[in-house]
């Protein structure tokens, strides 16, 4: 086969391994971009209801917090080592290990693999580069709800604060039912993150800074805010 025809075996090796070197490039770029992406989905931050009592000092490169969703669970982990994927966070021993249970801290050094076991609302990623502060931010919490109501005005606050306080509140309840119908109330996803716009006395408004109804306004009842 001459030298010069475009096919020539040596061109072919050479069109193969720039095939191969691009690919790889751009598999790490996606592969970086996803993980960045990932990463920045966790705050670098304690969130502010975490029990007093845990030692601060990190013992690795990487600090994982994670709590249960009522909030009676907590986890730290310290490691040098993890992956970040859509599921979460997975740990590489040696972890040093902090658990609140039964209102104490225990901590313990693991080696073994370690998984995060709640959602990424839950979770926290701590650095050792990155400046470590106290969450700032309000949540709207409540233990027994996993979509806490929200109304659209003071008058139907009052109105489901009332019905709050028979025996069975639920959104089948026919005060709640005749509100939703009304388009008065909606619903959130629980321990979402809040700003609060105005208070008085038992009640806020807040302004709903993720979920569904991300930019939403309305008022809830102050002690949800947490």
């Amino acid at each position: 086969m001459p030298k010069n025809y475009p096919y020539h075996t040596d061109n072919i090796k050479t069109l193969s391994v720039n095939t191969l070197i691009k690919s790889f490039v751009v598999f790490l770029i996606n592969v970086s971009f996803a993980t960045i992406t990932l990463a920045s989905q966790f705050p670098n931050e304690y969130p502010s209801f975490i029990p007093p009592g845990f030692s601060k000092e990190l013992k690795a490169n990487y600090r994982i917090v994670e709590h249960s969703p009522s909030r009676n669970l907590f986890y730290i982990h310290d490691t040098d080592k993890i992956k970040i994927t859509k599921e979460g966070i997975t740990m590489y021993p040696p972890i040093y290990m902090q658990s609140y249970l039964w209102s104490n801290w225990v901590s313990e050094v693991v080696q073994e693999t370690v998984h995060t076991l709640y959602i990424k609302e839950n979770i926290y990623l701590i650095e050792r580069d990155k400046p470590i502060h106290q969450s700032s931010s309000k949540r709207l919490f409540v233990p027994e709800m996993n979509y806490p109501h929200v109304a659209k005005d003071e008058e139907t606050l009052e109105i489901y604060t009332q019905a709050r306080k028979s025996k069975n509140i639920n959104i089948l309840q026919p005060t709640v039912i005749g509100l939703y119908t009304k388009r008065k109330m909606f619903q959130v996803e629980n321990n979402v993150k809040v700003k609060i716009l105005e208070s008085k006395n038992d009640r806020v408004r807040i302004k709903v800074l993720g979920g569904k109804y991300k930019g939403r306004i309305g008022w809830v009842i102050s002690d949800w805010i947490k």
